[in-house]
């Protein structure tokens, strides 16, 4: 059994608090939701509908690793499901179904906004907490809009694992996201992003600690180039 010290918790937790921006949001033209396997992303989103944030949302997602293994439709289906029982009007849910990656999240969904002609100059995106950051960043390379912020559901790293998702599992995704900001990085995919020491040594630390499940070859990670509409 995989005992948690006070080494791998903090280390876990200097991960979380990097990778969390925690910007406050404004009312926006768009909330657009990236589809995944946490359906209290959609939660999120519903409470930013009902706070008159923003009136348009948008739902990208198709079936991804972790998401295939909980779901049986893709997750933007899910997740329009579970807005529309939580008091969205249809009429302000468009949905984008094909992309299995965040860099076709983002292209498709530039794409949709094409497509319905859209006036979008604001956006919050809504995705899970420790994907703020490479979220964020990805969106300010593939989207045209003056004004983006992220925010996510109101966890932090101690009350984030359910039933779902081990403890386990979270320090694993939190190690694949720094690995994915440092390779986006380093590709120039993104713009610079630089890790703190304490956070390359936590990440590190995590890794030897046998905390790689979640980690992608380089060769393997999706590229904005990978056009695929």
């Amino acid at each position: 059994m995989l005992m948690f010290t006070m080494t791998i918790i903090n280390s876990a937790t200097n991960l979380w608090s990097f990778l969390k921006l925690d910007q406050h949001v404004h009312k926006s033209d768009l909330i657009l939701v990236l589809g995944n396997s946490d359906i209290r992303t959609m939660d999120r989103a519903v409470e930013l509908y009902k706070a008159n944030l923003g009136k348009n949302i948008i739902i990208t997602g198709g079936l991804g690793r972790i998401s295939s293994n909980l779901f049986n439709k893709p997750e933007s289906i899910v997740f329009r499901n579970l807005a529309l029982k939580g008091g969205v009007d249809k009429s302000d849910i468009l949905v984008e179904s094909d992309s299995t990656n965040t860099f076709d999240n983002f292209r498709f969904t530039k794409k949709l906004i094409e497509e319905k002609n859209l006036n979008v100059n604001s956006i919050i995106l809504v995705t899970k907490p420790y994907m703020e950051k490479r979220a964020y960043l990805m969106a300010k390379t593939l989207l045209d809009v003056d004004n983006l912020a992220v925010t996510s559901p109101n966890l932090n790293y101690k009350n984030y694992p359910n039933e779902v998702f081990s403890k386990e599992f979270v320090i694993n995704m939190l190690v694949g996201e720094v690995q994915r900001l440092i390779l986006y990085s380093s590709r120039k995919e993104i713009e610079q992003t630089d890790i703190p020491t304490e956070v390359l040594k936590s990440y590190k630390f995590l890794l030897m600690q046998g905390f790689d499940k979640q980690l992608i070859l380089n060769n393997s990670l999706p590229t904005f180039n990978d056009v695929k509409y």
